[in-house]
This record gives C-alpha cells, sequence and structure tokens, in this order.
C-alpha cells in the first residue's frame, strides 16, 4: 500500500501528537530531577508549536482536496448535462457543488 505525499500531511499531526504524550513522563521525570529545566521547557515548546504548524497545514490541505473533488463532480454534471450548449450558465467561479439529486418530472394532470 502506497501512501500519496497529500496523505503523509495528514499524519503529521498525529505523529507529533504521539512524540509529545511519549516525552511528557520523562520531561516530567527530568523536571523533579532538577535537569536543565529551560532546555526541556524549549523542546515542549517546541514541539507544540510544530504540532499547532502541521496541523493547520493539514487542515488547509484537506480544505483544498475538498474543493478539488467538489469541483472534479461539478464538472462530472456539467458534462451530464450537455455542457455549454445544454446549460450555459452554469459553471462559475462562484459557485460549488453541494449535493446531486435525481428527479422524477410528471407532466399534468397529476394521477
Amino acid at each position: 500500500l502506497l501512501i500519496k505525499p497529500v496523505q503523509r500531511i495528514c499524519k503529521y499531526p498525529l505523529l507529533f501528537q504521539s512524540l509529545l504524550k511519549a516525552i511528557m513522563p520523562y520531561v516530567n521525570e527530568q523536571l523533579e530531577k532538577c535537569a536543565d529545566m529551560e532546555a526541556l521547557e524549549a523542546l515542549v515548546i517546541e514541539l507544540e508549536a510544530a504540532l499547532e504548524t502541521v496541523d493547520k497545514i493539514a487542515k488547509s490541505v484537506n480544505e483544498k482536496v475538498g474543493e478539488q473533488e467538489s469541483l472534479e463532480r461539478m464538472m462530472e454534471i456539467y458534462a451530464e448535462l450537455g455542457g455549454e450548449q445544454a446549460v450555459p450558465d452554469l459553471v462559475s467561479p462562484h459557485r460549488r457543488f453541494k449535493d446531486k439529486y435525481e428527479v422524477l418530472i410528471r407532466r399534468a394532470p397529476f394521477d
């Protein structure tokens, strides 16, 4: 199973969360022994900042992937409907795909 580069980005927040969780017992133990507190606190602060940064990046990537999938789906439907000739102003930068529904149209009189 190969992981695409975009999929790896979404795994980094989990990596940093696991790393922070794993080192905290060690950090607390060293602080009790009066180890170099400033260095340990700086390490934790840097890891927390890295976690926050990769989390923001992963969320941004997820949003962009969702937008791209939505655009692709809209273009598929646009093609199904006949494209520019059938529905000339359907595709526009301000429009977003929400969902697809099948509609049954009945002719009058309704029975």
